[in-house]
């Protein structure tokens, strides 16, 4: 059933990829921080790479962040998910981005892990502590450590290599949290 809703998903939003997810995000200038993927997205290197954004307010933010970043015209969708959607989205994205400044929790970077996909997460409070060892950071302010990352990722040989790292670390992760 999942490679035929990945198929039907794909077509629906007009996924391609490579792709990165912005779940749940605010407004510019939001302790969300999405001004930082903005940034990063438009380096001349990630000009291949589509923005998914999800949640509520997702089509008034694609909107806002498209006059906010030109560069990014017809790479960014919004799309209402459903949780299975939601989670075969986690696993094919190249990543999973949340560059939120501060959070109670991060309850997000457990489900990206959890379907067996990668969170970028910014080094902050919540974030942090959901992640542990298991979900690389990058810093809030600096624009540049997301696109390493997301280069590091785009290759095949590195992404591989960065994948099988991480897979213990998320496996461990997940097995110190109580269901």
């Amino acid at each position: 059933a999942a490679p035929g809703l990945w198929s039907r998903l794909q077509k629906r939003v007009g996924l391609h990829s490579p792709f990165v997810l912005l779940p749940a995000t605010s407004g510019l200038g939001s302790y969300k921080n999405p001004d930082l993927v903005l940034s990063a997205l438009q380096h001349p290197a990630l000009k291949s790479v589509q923005l998914v954004l999800c949640g509520v307010g997702a089509a008034q933010r694609a909107e806002e962040f498209e006059q906010h970043a030109p560069a990014l015209q017809g790479r960014l969708l919004s799309a209402g998910l459903s949780d299975p959607e939601l989670a075969l989205a986690y696993r094919y994205a190249l990543a999973v981005l949340i560059p939120s400044r501060i959070e109670g929790f991060g309850l997000p970077v457990i489900e990206v892990m959890a379907a067996s996909g990668v969170p970028l997460i910014a080094d902050s409070r919540g974030l942090r502590e959901a992640g542990a060892e298991a979900a690389p950071r990058f810093d809030p302010d600096q624009p540049s450590q997301l696109v390493a990352l997301l280069l590091l990722l785009l290759d095949d040989h590195s992404r591989q290599w960065f994948r099988a790292r991480l897979q213990p670390r998320v496996y461990e992760r997940l097995q110190r949290l109580h269901p």
